[in-house]
């Protein structure tokens, strides 16, 4: 049987470049066959997208699988419009170009080597991975992926982050909506939905995306049986590695 054709990619900047090595070896490890890579570099110069480029070209050499870089040319403001722009960059991508998936993988996510393949399994529009963040402040772990716990005074949803202990046992579980760290798409979701955020509200596109395709019809997922690493921040990187 032919593996369904996936685009894997994110935007990224310079200010993660502290994590490349550890995404690259993750992306060297992934195990599906019919996998492309494209990164697009929001950064305000157009020296990390150069780096990129020497990479990506060293890693297809080594690999003999495809890997793109594309540098968005205008610096637009507020960063979460540069975001919302290069997620969109790729879901045209993965739509225009005969992809039946795109897996948004962030830069500072390094997935299991059978992601793509566990999150196909489970037969979902959106299959997120788990991976966690300090969402309740430093040292907090939470699961980056959320309940709704009722709603205020206003008819605002109250939205929870899941523990570790939610997610255990692993399993495939539906969720409010979780980050775009590790997100198998399906295309189908994307000619439905598209990425974007709203002025005046704190929420980037992650949230927007995961509420329109919900209303779309495409409830989000959570496989907690994925586990990913994920190296949220400089500080803690170097925290970990120096332990290491």
């Amino acid at each position: 049987m032919v593996e369904p054709r996936v685009l894997v990619g994110c935007p990224t900047f310079q200010g993660k470049a502290y994590c490349l090595n550890e995404y690259l070896e993750g992306l060297e490890s992934l195990t599906c066959q019919n996998a492309e890579v494209y990164l697009v570099d929001n950064s305000k110069t157009g020296e990390y997208a150069r780096l990129l480029e020497e990479k990506a070209r060293d890693w297809s050499d080594r690999t003999g699988k495809k890997f793109g870089v594309h540098r968005m040319a205008e610096n637009v403001e507020p960063v979460r419009r540069r975001i919302v722009d290069c997620r969109n960059f790729l879901r045209e991508k993965a739509l225009h170009e005969g992809f039946e998936y795109f897996l948004s993988l962030e830069q500072d996510v390094i997935p299991p080597a059978n992601a793509i393949e566990q999150l196909l399994a489970c037969k979902k529009g959106l299959c997120s991975a788990l991976y966690l963040n300090e969402l309740q402040g430093p040292g907090q772990l939470r699961a980056v992926a959320f309940q709704q716990r009722g709603v205020d005074n206003k008819g605002e949803p109250l939205i929870a982050s899941l523990r570790l202990v939610d997610c255990l046992p692993g399993r495939l579980m539906e969720v409010s909506h979780t980050g775009l760290g590790c997100m198998l798409i399906s295309c189908s979701v994307l000619e439905k939905t598209c990425f974007r955020f709203e002025e005046g509200k704190p929420a980037w596109d992650d949230i927007f995306f995961c509420m329109d395709a919900t209303r779309a019809g495409f409830p989000v997922f959570l496989n907690s049986q994925v586990a990913c690493m994920h190296w949220f921040n400089e500080s803690f990187y170097r925290t970990v590695k120096g332990n290491a």
